[in-house]
């Protein structure tokens, strides 16, 4: 933006470098007033690695209105049973991919299921590929379609 003198030019320069002053001031608010700050600290992230959180104002208002309170957050070390036997691999094939069930169920689902599998088994490839991404493979599949007829 072209400037008539230096003068105008050297208050534009002034007045953004307090504006961009104003954002690195840490502790200390619009009114000059100062926040209270959490110190630096490492947190136990997932897979019980540890994160490194920089020094970070103490109260933080959300977007719906509600205040955060960095200090007093809830604890993650409690154990929820529901979500442990959500997250295991070992449950059955039918819980872990319910669209199996639904294809079991659903008639014309089913029969083009019956096709797939068939088609696969000629193709020596039923061992190899998976109903979805990590489901059973299309052997397991053609056995239970054998069972539930």
């Amino acid at each position: 933006m072209p400037y008539k003198d230096k003068e105008s030019r050297k208050e534009a320069s002034r007045k953004s470098m307090e504006k961009k002053r104003q954002g690195l001031t840490s502790g200390v608010n619009k009114e000059g007033v100062n926040i209270e700050m959490v110190p630096a600290s490492f947190v136990q992230g997932r897979n019980g690695k540890h994160e490194f959180l920089p020094e970070r104002p103490r109260y933080l208002t959300l977007s719906d209105g509600q205040v955060l309170d960095r200090l007093n957050q809830p604890t993650t070390s409690k154990s929820l049973p529901g979500m442990e036997a959500a997250n295991d691999s070992y449950f059955t094939i039918i819980k872990q991919e319910p669209g199996i069930l639904d294809a079991l169920t659903d008639k014309t689902k089913r029969k083009k299921l019956e096709k797939i599998t068939q088609s696969l088994k000629d193709f020596n490839v039923s061992k190899e590929i998976r109903y979805g991404i990590s489901g059973p493979t299309f052997d397991v599949i053609g056995e239970m379609l054998e069972v539930t007829k």
